[in-house]
């Protein structure tokens, strides 16, 4: 077991958005960012490895860890997009929901 990948993509109406996020075994993680025409061939893709946030003076200053800001970019990118593709609003609007009803808060599954 080598590397480990989760992958979303996005549909819009001529275009198709594919963020990879990749962890591999014995290197820094990484996000890919890829924009494909309507027929889903490549145009561009963009890859971001993860900074060292080991190595600065200051750990806690963003502009030195990722002075580009590329790796917070393309991270709040992939999070976003993987809340809408797996329905996380809805699944937390669920749980709202119920907590603010009255009586037990759902269901036991069947055994």
């Amino acid at each position: 077991m080598g590397t480990a990948e989760t992958s979303y993509e996005v549909i819009l109406p001529q275009s198709r958005v594919v963020l990879t996020y990749t962890i591999p075994r014995a290197e820094s993680d990484y996000l890919s960012f890829q924009l494909q025409n309507a027929n889903s061939i490549p145009v561009d893709t963009w890859s971001v490895t993860e900074p060292d946030w080991g190595t600065p003076e200051d750990p806690n200053d963003p502009d030195e860890v990722d002075p580009d800001g590329d790796w917070k970019l393309l991270n709040t990118l992939f999070q976003e997009v993987q809340r809408h593709v797996t329905g996380w609003d809805k699944v937390v609007n669920d749980i709202e929901q119920a907590l603010s009803a009255q009586g037990p808060i759902g269901r036991t599954p069947r055994p």
